[in-house]
């Protein structure tokens, strides 16, 4: 269903419309949020919507569920940047943390509640492989990437591909049984699909 809805956006002919439909949803969600910002407040999500319009400089500071998330994708890619791509292994994030904490550049972007919660695991696929393998993680981006290409075919093919990498930035364990399952599908196929191309030219 996703998908087909993608592909219906993507029609040159539905360019106007969907520009001005999205145009007046984000106008009504804008005026909502401005007249009604104090009776939404109240919840959750009202109130990470009013802060974000409200000061939009500290998006990743009005959360704390929000922050944690930033924390672990952030800082195990600075920590992959700071150590010139070389692995810090398996057992250093926690360590390389409290240096972070400890550092006024960089404290500031922590909450209070991500202070507390000691962090021993990196929560966030991306963020693990690159921190603790370093360079050598990238050789698994591209292996997705040159595979997704090969199997996902017509206008939406970059968008497949940069959801599928998004949705690993998440708290998508690299160590669960399903990931693994799903990138050697991925190659399977597109070893496959190379096969039969490779067949119906000679």
């Amino acid at each position: 269903m996703l998908y087909a809805f993608i592909s219906f956006m993507a029609k040159k002919k539905n360019k106007l419309k969907i520009f001005l439909i999205v145009s007046f949803f984000l106008f009504v969600f804008i005026t909502i949020i401005n007249n009604y910002s104090e009776q939404i407040s109240g919840i959750r999500i009202g109130r990470i919507l009013t802060l974000m319009f409200e000061n939009p400089d500290k998006l990743v500071l009005i959360d704390d569920s929000i922050n944690e998330r930033f924390v672990h994708l952030f800082f195990p890619i600075y920590g992959f940047f700071e150590n010139w791509g070389l692995p810090h292994g398996y057992s250093q994030y926690a360590d390389f943390m409290d240096d972070c904490y400890n550092n006024p550049d960089l404290n500031y972007l922590v909450t209070d509640y991500t202070l507390n919660n000691k962090i021993i695991r990196i929560m966030s696929g991306w963020g693990s492989i690159l921190f603790e393998l370093g360079a050598v993680g990238l050789l698994l981006l591209y292996v997705i990437v040159k595979n997704l290409k090969i199997i996902v075919e017509g206008k939406m093919k970059y968008v497949i591909i940069l959801g599928f990498i998004g949705l690993l930035a998440n708290a998508v364990s690299f160590a669960t049984a399903l990931l693994p399952f799903t990138i050697g599908n991925i190659i399977y196929l597109a070893e496959k699909k190379k096969k039969n191309m490779y067949e119906n030219n000679f």
